[in-house]
């Protein structure tokens, strides 16, 4: 009993810390922002409609206070250190970093910054695609000692809010997520799948795309993983055996189903 009631203690306070790591560092107040990062020119529509998305579904099913608009920056803007959970979401080539501002990523990652990476490339996964040809040479030039690396499925990232079995988003072409991994936490984290894609929306309203091959269920399964991935960023002091508990669930409101 003493050690269920010690265990408990210890994941309120986990809670507690969570809690105040959000309200002091993602944006103004307790108001959560997400930054879309411009290598490769500013967002697109989708882009911006797939997170105003997001956020609607986080303060929906969470306790966070979200802010609908991206924040659109730079890796050399100064206003990056007030966002640590960033999105690099595209197709195509990626321009070349100067060392600038590989150097402001850079320390931006090793202070707790998180960059979701996201492709929206359609075609075969095992071909050479020049998004993921870049998005690799952009993790080995600000890593050189590090690379990513499959998360399997007993990582953290598919259970910080809902548990998952895999990684899906608008496509299926990769079942796992990669990650880059510093001093035993996630910095970046690789989705060949389109999360973003999946929850982008047109002026209508309307999806703005169909989700391959598993339809609206599959969408459900994208939108869950993209809550996933923010809740780590804000919450990096999770461990394995601190989450799913139903002091956590009941604390954050949200049973899963």
């Amino acid at each position: 009993m003493r050690r269920v009631i010690a265990r408990l203690g210890w994941l309120a306070l986990v809670i507690a810390l969570c809690d105040a790591r959000t309200g002091q560092a993602m944006g103004e107040g307790d108001r959560v922002d997400v930054g879309l990062l411009t290598i490769a020119g500013p967002p697109s529509a989708d882009d911006l409609s797939a997170i105003e998305r997001l956020a609607w579904e986080l303060e929906k099913r969470t306790s966070l206070t979200v802010s609908p608009q991206a924040i659109a920056l730079a890796p050399t803007d100064p206003a990056l250190r007030r966002h640590p959970f960033l999105v690099l979401h595209g197709a195509g080539p990626l321009p070349p970093l100067p060392e600038r501002a590989l150097d402001a990523l850079r320390a931006h990652l090793e202070a707790g910054g998180v960059l979701f990476v996201d492709s929206a490339e359609a075609g075969d996964p095992n071909a050479d695609e020049p998004f993921d040809r870049d998005v690799r040479a952009l993790v080995r030039r600000l890593f050189p000692r590090g690379a990513l690396a499959r998360v399997g499925p007993e990582h953290v990232l598919y259970k910080t809010f809902y548990l998952l079995g895999g990684a899906r988003g608008r496509r299926a072409r990769a079942a796992s997520l990669e990650a880059l991994t510093l001093d035993g936490r996630v910095a970046i984290v690789y989705s060949r799948n389109d999360v973003l894609g999946a929850l982008a929306r047109d002026r209508l309203g309307a999806f703005a795309h169909p989700v391959e091959p598993g339809g609206e269920p599959q969408r459900e399964q994208a939108l869950r993983l993209g809550i996933n991935i923010v809740m780590y960023a804000l919450c990096l002091d999770y461990k394995d055996d601190q989450v799913h508990v139903p002091i956590l669930l009941k604390r954050r409101r949200q049973l899963p189903p």
